[in-house]
């Protein structure tokens, strides 16, 4: 259900968009590979508060996922985003999914979510998210934070 952009003319990956199921039988819990990488650990916190007062509906079909979303430096500013994002709408009504979400960690990907027309529905600042004591992300500065966005198909 992911999508990928390949330039025509290096052959080279411009972007990736990777959606899922969350609550597909062959979906892996992120939680259980957190312990592996600090990093990721951070990383899951900060998605699962994110998450914890957005109510979604916990079966297979209906909620579809675009978890993440990267344009090479290359080739941001094209418009591949925004492409990659409506693959992904396409793919989900394809599939009979009833709503799509963003989890948008970048400016990038707020804008973009924005302009599309998805419905804010959480978001965590980057500069209050304290984690073991310590605030990791308090070095991002041009961007809020982590939002969820929602979209009815």
């Amino acid at each position: 259900m992911s999508a990928v952009a390949i330039c025509q003319d290096t052959q080279k990956v411009a972007g990736f968009c990777i959606n899922l199921d969350p609550y597909s039988s062959s979906q892996v819990d992120r939680s259980s590979y957190a312990d592996k990488d600090p990093a990721f650990k951070l990383i899951n916190r900060i998605l699962t508060e994110l998450y914890k007062d957005v109510k979604l509906i916990e079966k297979a079909g209906v909620n579809f996922s675009i978890y993440a979303l990267a344009v090479a430096e290359d080739f941001q500013n094209l418009g591949i985003a925004t492409t990659l994002i409506k693959l992904s709408e396409q793919i989900a009504l394809d599939n009979n999914f009833s709503k799509i979400f963003i989890d948008a960690t970048s400016l990038g990907t707020y804008k973009i979510a924005r302009k599309l027309n998805y419905k804010q529905l959480a978001q965590i600042n980057y500069q209050d998210f304290n984690y073991e004591g310590r605030k990791p992300f308090k070095n991002i500065t041009n961007h809020i934070g982590p939002t969820v966005f929602n979209k009815q198909i």
